[in-house]
């Protein structure tokens, strides 16, 4: 079971939680902050112009070959129309609108998100120099990601809607066929579709998966292998 807490100090987390390496749920710790307040309604108000010219449709797999990427389809879309279509405000029109998904990406531009973005108290220093600027991941109901192991240490903001993680502990990477492709992340074989052939993939029945729903206001932290 996935711990769910209010944020401690950060002589705690740095004594006890982040030692430990486990993921864990901690919860207010933007609920006083501009932030929290963001809405679909707000965020199309002042950017709903801008229009991104990657945004990809299906879900997040890796399909590297020898040519690199392919059997992505990425098109191009306003913010405001993204955001009536993953919503539901409105049908997709056509192909071009049909199964959009924002990831890896900057939804907002980096300095307008940093003026409300909260770093995670646990930290002393130039915060600025810890992290990375913030990855957005925006998706239809039912999107998802293939398996994978993330390159670094990360904290997933929970800002609108809800998402469900899927993780395993670092002891299940035996059971989960993973393989590095292109780039620097390790990718699971057997997590590639939500319905894994057992049959070539008989060892993932070991595996002993952790799911956490996380609501708006959520913050998970110390997550290595998610889906």
């Amino acid at each position: 079971q996935i711990v769910r807490m209010p944020v401690p100090s950060r002589e705690v987390f740095r004594q006890f939680i982040a030692p430990a390496g486990l993921p864990v749920v901690f919860t207010g710790l933007f609920e006083d902050k501009p932030l929290r307040k963001w809405s679909w309604e707000l965020i199309k108000e002042r950017y709903g112009h801008l229009v991104y010219r990657e945004v990809r449709q299906g879900q997040l797999l890796n399909i590297s070959s020898a040519a690199g990427k392919a059997g992505v389809n990425r098109v191009e879309v306003k913010l405001t129309d993204f955001i009536d279509v993953v919503t539901g405000a409105r049908k997709a029109k056509g192909k071009q609108e049909e199964g959009l998904y924002i990831a890896k990406k900057q939804l907002l531009p980096a300095e307008e998100v940093l003026k409300v973005f909260p770093f995670p108290p646990f930290y002393s220093g130039d915060l600025s120099k810890c992290f990375t600027e913030p990855s957005s991941w925006v998706g239809m109901p039912g999107t998802w990601t293939q398996g994978h192991i993330d390159a670094r240490d990360n904290f997933a903001y929970q800002i609108i809607g809800k998402k469900r993680w899927t993780l395993f502990s670092p002891q299940d990477h035996k059971y989960l066929y993973f393989k590095k492709l292109k780039g620097t992340l390790e990718w699971s074989m057997a997590l590639a579709n939500q319905n894994p052939d057992l049959s070539k993939f008989p060892k993932l029945t070991k595996a002993r998966p952790l799911t956490v729903d996380m609501d708006p206001g959520d913050v998970s932290g110390c997550c290595s292998c998610c889906l």
